[in-house]
């Protein structure tokens, strides 16, 4: 009998920790607003790689891209309107916006270009 009881008593709190929910990473952000995301591309055959810098506020979102290519760098900032409505983000307007949705700390977005479809994923800083 003691040893039911003290086998019972054992077994009671591993019931209880492994029903303990698993974190499934980070949550999606409810509002964009404050933060800042980053694309990095590198293509190693041409020494070329590029950095995009998604900084964002209540109306709009600044994007400052850094290019370090062999014979050249360069740095482009433009700040454009978006739409956020969890998770479905929208940037810019017109007939090609880049389209997207937020999950956790990854923004994809998937555009149309010439030839096809693009697919970017960018990094919550």
């Amino acid at each position: 009998m003691k040893k039911s009881i003290f086998a019972l008593l054992l077994a009671f709190p591993l019931v209880f920790l492994s029903c303990k929910k698993d974190d499934d990473g980070p949550s999606t952000p409810d509002s964009l607003v404050g933060t800042t995301w980053v694309f990095t591309q590198n293509i190693p055959v041409m020494s070329y790689s590029s950095s995009t810098t998604f900084t964002f506020t209540s109306s709009q979102v600044t994007m400052t891209t850094s290019t370090i290519g062999p014979d050249e760098s360069a740095t482009n900032t433009s700040t454009v309107s978006y739409s956020y409505s969890k998770p479905k983000v929208i940037i810019g307007s017109g007939s090609n916006p880049m389209q997207g949705t937020v999950t956790g700390n990854k923004m994809t977005f998937t555009q149309q270009v010439e030839g096809g479809t693009s697919t970017y994923v960018l990094t919550l800083q």
